[in-house]
């Protein structure tokens, strides 16, 4: 690396290295029986160079090519910035977990788990089982030089009978995900599918899972937290907003957290931020740049989803919560609906808010009816006014924290 910062000192006016390095080790079952086991460890640099105040970024094995690369886009680029950010972090706490050297022993264990467990429902089961170790490096010319390793686990189990299919995600910063409660919460929602009818269209209480909550949010909501959404026009959202009586927290130091760090992918340190406060919108979520131009401190959420892919603004851990709470098993009215996931959330308008989603695994919550197809249809400020209650059922489903949330008067049809 060396070189390549003594090469990018002559010929950049600021630069940027990004090195990850990542050992994925991925199980995978189909029809009940092991197809495959492997096993990758890949490391590969992503740099950010400006040249004459344009900015260039390039990605790639060969850290001196990218730079160079990263150097003939910044002479056509249209983007500019002055310098990179420097930050001191406080350490993060719960990402990393040693036992990672022993996740070959885990994933076996864990596949004979979910094979054992799904024999008793005489279905079929499909199954992912992932372990990881992330190691990331950021050095620039402002003087920032941080490093962090972290681990994951985690899978996902399908499990499917004749015309009836679910599915259950679990995921970990430690070796405890629990591939039992996945298979069994799967197989019984999967039987139950089998006995699903028809729903008539009308005015339902609807309580959406962890898992629901998060695809609802995750594409028709958070978009409109990101600081360069509101400057180029494409959130709803601006300071002092009303969206009903919910708090959001993005918490990029959560302990244990999945997108938990020390620092985001430009080496600014991570933090709570108050994005909603009872219903108010408090603020933005912001990277370097942005928040030059918003005049705010960074709230430390600038993220790659892959290493070529251009940084940007994104959320840690979303982290909800509401005054009232309730229990699901206490939920017996005659029109009350309980949505395990949607399909088509992908769908969603992240700049109007706008969202059409189709129930997969709903149920009648009296008699635990299970339904054949529901819709539910919407926008998703005026579904945040909506919200009567939560559970006490808290999970972390990707970006979002969330127990189950009870949503009053929601238009569904069958």
């Amino acid at each position: 690396m060396n070189k390549a910062i003594n090469f990018l000192e002559k010929n950049t006016d600021a630069w940027e290295i990004f090195n990850a390095k990542e050992h994925l080790k991925i199980l995978k079952i189909e029809n009940n029986k092991i197809k495959s086991v492997n096993e990758g460890l890949e490391e590969g640099y992503a740099v950010r160079v400006v040249v004459n105040g344009k900015l260039g970024f390039a990605s790639g094995n060969d850290l001196i090519e990218a730079c160079k690369n990263a150097m003939k886009i910044a002479r056509i680029s249209e983007e500019k910035i002055d310098e990179f950010a420097f930050s001191r972090h406080k350490k993060a706490e719960g990402i990393y977990d040693r036992k990672f050297e022993e996740s070959d022993n885990w994933m076996l264990e864990s596949a004979d788990i979910v094979l054992n467990t799904i024999s008793e429902f005489g279905c079929v089961a499909n199954s992912t089982i992932e372990a990881g170790k992330s190691e990331v490096r950021i050095v620039n010319s402002s003087g920032l030089d941080c490093y962090e390793i972290s681990t994951s686990f985690g899978g996902l189990v399908e499990v499917v009978k004749d015309d009836s299919s679910s599915y259950e995600i679990q995921e970990s910063r430690k070796m405890d995900v629990d591939f039992e409660w996945m298979t069994r919460k799967a197989a019984k929602l999967t039987l139950d599918g089998l006995k699903a009818v028809k729903l008539n269209k009308g005015i339902y209480d609807v309580v959406l899972s962890p898992m629901a909550v998060h695809q609802l949010l995750f594409f028709a909501l958070y978009p409109a937290f990101s600081a360069e959404n509101f400057l180029k026009g494409r959130s709803a959202l601006k300071i002092g907003d009303e969206v009903g009586e919910i708090t959001i927290i993005d918490d990029g130091k959560l302990k244990s957290g999945l997108f938990t760090s020390s620092f985001d992918d430009e080496g600014i340190d991570t933090k709570k931020t108050v994005v909603v406060e009872k219903g108010e919108f408090k603020s933005f979520l912001t990277d370097f740049k942005y928040s030059l131009e918003l005049g705010v401190d960074a709230t430390g959420n600038c993220y790659r989803e892959e290493l070529s892919s251009y940084p940007t603004i994104a959320p840690t851990n979303v982290v909800l919560d509401f005054k009232d709470k309730f229990e699901l098993d206490e939920l017996n009215g005659d029109k009350i609906l309980e949505v395990h996931a949607f399909i088509g959330s992908h769908t969603s308008n992240p700049v109007s808010g706008d969202f059409s989603l189709e129930c997969m695994n709903a149920v009648l919550t009296k008699d635990r009816i299970p339904i054949k197809t529901a819709m539910i249809y919407g926008n998703v400020y005026e579904f945040l006014r909506k919200i009567e209650g939560f559970g006490k059922d808290v999970r972390q489903f990707e970006n979002t924290v969330t127990p189950s949330i009870l949503f009053k008067d929601v238009v569904v049809s069958g």
